[in-house]
């Protein structure tokens, strides 16, 4: 059983080309640039969202294929890199003859037991001018002779075996201009060389013996946008003019070793069958156990995919990642530094500052009450609100996009979709920077920030204190941390007696009911005597 097809490449890319492979657990893109000489990658784990790989990556590509968990990329030089899920960068694999035009990937194919990677490579010019009068096992009649420089260029299939390329046969009678319409695949032991043209061939391999396999007459005619092994079965995605000429339909034609062609089923949507605008359809390859169909919507990708078995569509998405820049690896490293950092700053006020009171279990006065969760929630947004207020015209001002722009950005931030731009990660530390030195400021000198006073609440230290700079630095340290778990922040409080905060529990202090309670002076240190509560002949 094959475990996966990928879209063949002519050997020389067209502008902005793009090109499908998938496998059984994701599906790749690729886009040749403008130039041909670099091309774009993205990947969708089956079940997930698109997610860049590389943008700009250098080469000239050829063909490619995917596998189980990654994609292998050649190029016209005949290297090629194996790129991986998640996205990680490239690993050179072995150095292919020649660039090739097709590649496939099966198991019990050849000589290997395993599964392993197949190409279809033009023969070199060196082994053509000492093969040209030679006799090789061709898929066709032998024809007439012709002279040296009319003959058709013979392809050589090989497989990647034992650390090296292995010889398996060879193609010949394919045309050059027919070979960005070559499409092959691994089914049951066999393999499967799908020919477009004018009049579209099917020929398998297998046994050292090439075959013929009929195609219906409007299979032969049609354009192939995609031809993937699924299990034991081979899935042919052909698009067919309608009447008017403007439009295509898909049709999708399974072949079985055991039952041949199977009847076509057409594509459709909502029962009826999908019509698309003539040359709009990209290609179509693999995704689990549905096929994937790509298509052009203006200047827009589209994908849907469909079961084989029914042809039925799901719901059509945007493939809108190639136009958004790729993860800005530097945000996330700035991210990770500050985390850190007051990850480290909480560590050093926890063990090198000493806390005004003796250690011991943390309790507030019988008449102090702990301040509801809904007002404290109420005095956090207004706290909050002025330096979110100003983060936003700073990125307004930074990031050089519109509010509709920045608004979608922000969506996909959100949903997981893009990652933060550099540009609003040093926003965003910033206000946070400036909230947190507002926190303290406030908490420390008059015991609640301007929230927290409109609320009426106050922050209170082990037995109701007022609390020191240690606690009040604390708990506003971890708040930080806290913001990037909001769950963790909204549980821990329901679980705790004083409705504490992880950091308020680390930090041994509590939001409480301004109207409870009193808050009482600092108590003296342990063995000092207190001068305001002497007797008037010992002061």
């Amino acid at each position: 059983m094959a475990l996966a097809l990928g879209a063949v490449l002519s050997s020389a890319a067209p502008a902005q080309q793009q090109i499908l492979s998938g496998g059984e657990k994701a599906l790749w893109l690729i886009r040749c640039n403008s130039e041909g000489k670099s091309f774009d990658l993205v990947v969708r784990p089956e079940g997930g969202r698109w997610q860049w790989v590389g943008k700009e990556l250098g080469g000239e590509v050829a063909a490619a294929q995917a596998s189980a968990d990654n994609l292998h990329v050649a190029f016209r030089s005949g290297e090629y890199f194996i790129y991986a899920i998640p996205p990680a960068d490239g690993i050179p694999g072995l150095r292919l003859p020649v660039g090739p035009v097709a590649m496939c990937y099966g198991k019990n194919f050849g000589p290997s037991t395993v599964p392993a990677l197949v190409a279809i490579a033009p023969r070199s010019p060196l082994s053509m001018r000492a093969d040209t009068m030679a006799t090789t096992q061709a898929t066709t009649a032998s024809a007439p002779t012709q002279p040296a420089h009319a003959l058709k260029p013979p392809l050589d299939v090989i497989q990647y075996v034992g650390e090296k390329w292995e010889h398996l046969t060879t193609l010949t009678g394919v045309p050059s201009e027919s070979y960005a319409k070559l499409h092959v695949a691994i089914v049951d032991s066999a393999l499967y060389v799908l020919v477009g043209g004018p009049e579209n061939r099917l020929m398998a391999w297998k046994e050292d013996k090439w075959r013929d396999l009929p195609l219906s007459d409007s299979l032969a005619k049609a354009t192939v946008v995609g031809m993937t092994a699924m299990e034991d079965k081979l899935a042919i995605v052909s698009a067919r003019p309608t009447g008017s000429g403007q439009e295509v339909r898909l049709a999708i034609s399974v072949f079985s070793a055991a039952a041949g062609m199977l009847p076509e089923q057409s594509v459709a949507r909502d029962a009826k069958a999908a019509r698309w605008p003539a040359g709009s359809i990209v290609a179509a390859s693999r995704l689990a156990d549905k096929l994937a169909i790509l298509w052009r919507d203006g200047n827009a990708l589209k994908l849907a995919t469909c079961s084989p078995a029914t042809g039925q569509l799901d719901p059509t998405e945007d493939v809108a990642i190639l136009n958004q820049p790729p993860s800005d690896q530097l945000s996330l490293q700035v991210q990770g530094y500050f985390m850190g950092a007051v990850l480290l700053l909480t560590l050093l006020i926890l063990f090198m500052v000493k806390p005004q009171s003796v250690p011991k279990p943390f309790s507030l006065p019988a008449n102090m009450l702990p301040g509801p969760l809904l007002r404290r929630m109420l005095a956090m947004i207004i706290d909050l609100f002025p330096f979110l207020l100003a983060c936003s015209l700073v990125m307004t001002f930074v990031l050089p996009m519109t509010p509709e722009e920045l608004s979608a950005l922000l969506t996909d931030v959100f949903n997981k979709q893009r990652d933060y731009p550099l540009a609003m990660v040093l926003s965003t530390i910033g206000m946070m920077c400036a909230y947190l030195v507002y926190c303290i400021i406030m908490e420390k000198r008059l015991g609640a920030t301007l929230g927290k006073k409109l609320m009426g609440l106050r922050v209170v230290g082990d037995d109701g204190q007022a609390p020191g700079l240690r606690e009040v630095s604390l708990r506003n340290l971890l708040k930080v941390m806290e913001l990037a778990w909001i769950p963790l922040m909204v549980l821990v409080p329901l679980l705790t007696r004083y409705r504490q905060r992880l950091g308020d529990i680390i930090a041994r202090s509590a939001v409480v009911d301004a109207r409870t309670g009193q808050a009482p002076q600092n108590k003296p240190p342990a063995g000092e005597d207190d001068d305001r509560n002497a007797p008037p002949w010992q002061q």
